[in-house]
């Protein structure tokens, strides 16, 4: 079902969730016990218990620049993800005769008043003209209408994708995965880019861990307060991790939910991510959390879906 840009726009709100795990090796290389659990408020967000003291923040989420007449928005919705270390610029560009327009800048100075895709931070819907793509490129640089040796950080598909909000991941390591919340339903569990549709009898909580260092071997999912790891809603039996996206049926009081190495198949050891608490979600609806990085520091966005 197609959706206009306003309404779009009401959808895009996103919270960035730091999950620190206790890490028992010093500097120097010895042993010592990990810190005693504390909890750690935060404005707009649950109050959990982590291992150290850990900041939750709302992402940044600033108004799209509008597009001149040349670039009339179109159909479909695109939202970028920035899980690398420097902030990039986001623009929309026509195809055929290029020319681009701003969809979101990197912070380049304050006078300019243009607002970044910072590390962590996610954008408004974009819409993109038809035919036409969003491009990323390194905050301040580059050339957003190049046809050649571009270096863009990413650039979404001209000719390849379902539905009408699509997710572009900018991940650290240079990849730069695409997601189709709307998917087809044949191509979910078939076309890695596609993500779980929602249930009508329950909240579900889709994860990508794709950028965590530590998810190449698969990692298992437990929420606090439940015993054992949780187990994915398709029953697939498959770990989370690589390009597996994986969704769980959310609990209606919401979660905080931890990441374990596919060896801890109780999770009732150390967690290598997490706890990130997410709010409760609608049934019938989605909630999507992106998480990258080492253990230790591994970060997580939490995005509504639906």
């Amino acid at each position: 079902m197609r959706r206009s840009p306003a309404r779009r726009a009401a959808r895009g709100a996103s919270i960035l969730l730091l999950g620190l795990v206790a890490i028992a090796t010093s500097a120097c290389g010895s042993s010592s016990a990990p810190p005693a659990t504390t909890d750690t408020p935060a404005t707009g967000a649950p109050t959990m218990p982590v291992a150290t003291d850990v900041p939750i923040a709302s992402a940044t989420e600033p108004p799209a620049t509008e597009a001149p007449a040349s670039l009339a928005p179109g159909t479909i919705a695109y939202r970028v993800v920035n899980e690398g270390t420097a902030a990039v610029d986001v623009w929309l560009r026509s195809q055929g005769v290029v020319t681009a327009a701003a969809g979101q800048l990197g912070v380049v100075t304050a006078a300019a008043g243009q607002l970044g895709v910072v590390p962590g931070g996610v954008t408004a819907d974009l819409f993109p003209p038809e035919p036409g793509t969003v491009v990323v490129l390194p905050a301040g640089t580059g050339d957003p209408t190049c046809v050649s040796d571009c270096g863009f950080l990413a650039e979404s598909s001209t000719n390849f994708g379902e539905g009408g909000l699509r997710i572009l991941v900018v991940g650290a390591d240079g990849t730069a995965p695409e997601f189709w919340a709307d998917p087809k339903p044949e191509s979910v569990g078939t076309i890695g880019n596609a993500l779980p549709l929602a249930d009508p009898t329950s909240a579900l909580l889709v994860i990508d861990a794709g950028g965590m260092a530590d998810a190449k071997f698969g990692l298992n999912v437990g929420f606090e307060g439940v015993n054992g790891c949780v187990a994915d809603a398709a029953a697939s039996g498959l770990l989370l991790g690589g390009t597996t996206v994986l969704g769980y049926e959310l609990p209606a009081e919401g979660a905080k939910v931890s990441v374990y190495p596919a060896s801890d198949k109780t999770c009732s050891g150390t967690a290598v991510g997490g706890p990130f608490p997410l709010d409760p979600v609608t049934v019938g609806m989605r909630s999507f959390l992106l998480l990258w990085g080492p253990s230790g520091t591994v970060q997580g966005l939490a995005m509504p879906l639906d």
